[in-house]
């Protein structure tokens, strides 16, 4: 169980590049169809809102022609992270098969299992597994003409700091061609759902830092724009 205090969680945290960007239509058309049972004037409606939309490329005074997008949902729009669950609900079936726990939040996704880190022969099958989940789910995005980034895909290995001290785990996944570390190994920073935290673990002070510093360089300009703005309202007033 994940909250089991003398359990170690494995995190996955995946990457996909320009997810909304990469939803084909038909295909998505075809999953409403046959996971959802989408029919009739909801099916009409969908392919009404997908299709007849054009796009074109200017560079300095030169415009392209027009030509139909026939991938990718409208950006910013309120269907637009909606569709993208209902687009990529095998990976839920996947890892549930691997025995794994699957968060989706728009194109932000986590694996996580927890096991025993004094059990070899647990840890060894949960390692397993998850290479397996992570190999079959990179099938499945390749075939539905999306892109995992295994370069920027994140390992954590979270649990209570005691527990940590007293394993000693080479916790390692092999993602394609490329081996990834726990992020406490690389020394990098990870970020989930916008909360950065250290390579170590669950921790607030960088993401109280960033925005703190975001948000300093906004009072900034405001505090400039609004001396700016009293200094000709004086100079109005007086003349």
């Amino acid at each position: 169980c994940v909250s089991d205090p003398g359990n170690v969680v494995i995190v996955v945290l995946l990457d996909l590049n320009a997810a909304f960007d990469t939803i084909d239509h038909t295909v998505l058309l075809e999953k409403l169809l046959n996971d959802y049972g989408v029919t009739g004037s909801a099916m009409q409606w969908m392919k009404s809102y997908l299709e007849k939309r054009y796009f074109c490329v200017k560079i300095d005074d030169t415009l392209s022609s027009f030509l139909e997008l026939l991938i990718g949902v409208p950006q910013g729009s309120l269907l637009g992270q909606s569709i993208f669950i209902l687009y990529i609900k095998a990976p839920q079936k996947i890892a549930g098969e691997y025995g794994l726990d699957i968060q989706l939040y728009a194109d932000d996704s986590q694996l996580y299992i927890s096991f025993h880190p004094n059990r070899a022969s647990e840890f060894t099958d949960v390692r397993d597994r998850t290479n397996r989940c992570l190999a079959e789910i990179k099938v499945w995005m390749v075939n539905n003409f999306m892109k995992l980034n295994e370069s920027k895909t994140e390992l954590l290995v979270l649990g209570k700091s005691h527990v940590l001290k007293q394993c000693e785990l080479n916790v390692s996944l092999q993602f394609g061609s490329t081996t990834i570390l726990p992020t406490e190994c690389k020394g990098d920073s990870w970020k989930s759902l916008g909360v950065l935290s250290p390579p170590w673990g669950l921790d607030f002070k960088d993401l109280a830092d960033t925005t703190f510093k975001g948000t300093q360089r906004k009072t900034d300009a405001l505090l400039e724009s609004n001396v700016a703005y009293s200094e000709i309202e004086y100079e109005r007033q007086t003349n």
